[in-house]
């Protein structure tokens, strides 16, 4: 009886040894992802400015380089040369039409 009783006590401990373990580690992930959350809103915000920029200076861009000799050009529209994509799909590899063959 008493060999089953520190038996008990020593599973007991292990258990709750695991238990300890397993709530630090999440508080580990917690931080990690309030860290993402963070960066992703900086970067949202980054893109942001490049697509409002790039929207402003496309056309004028355009302009002169359809009166620089030997170019016509169209720069691509946001939309075109950054396709919103579901992030479980496969990455296209292929150039985009904008850029030639």
């Amino acid at each position: 009886m008493i060999l089953f009783l520190l038996t008990e006590i020593k599973m007991s401990d292990r258990i709750e040894a695991k238990i300890d373990s397993l709530l630090s580690e999440i508080s580990q992930l917690r931080k990690e992802v309030n860290d993402l959350k963070a960066t992703c809103g900086r970067m949202d915000g980054h893109i942001s400015f490049v697509e409002r920029t790039y929207t402003k200076i496309r056309l004028p861009f355009m302009w002169i380089l359809n009166h620089i000799p030997f170019t016509q050009t169209e720069l691509p529209k946001i939309k075109e040369a950054c396709p919103t994509s579901n992030l479980q799909q496969p990455i296209n590899q292929s150039r985009p039409s904008y850029m030639g063959a």
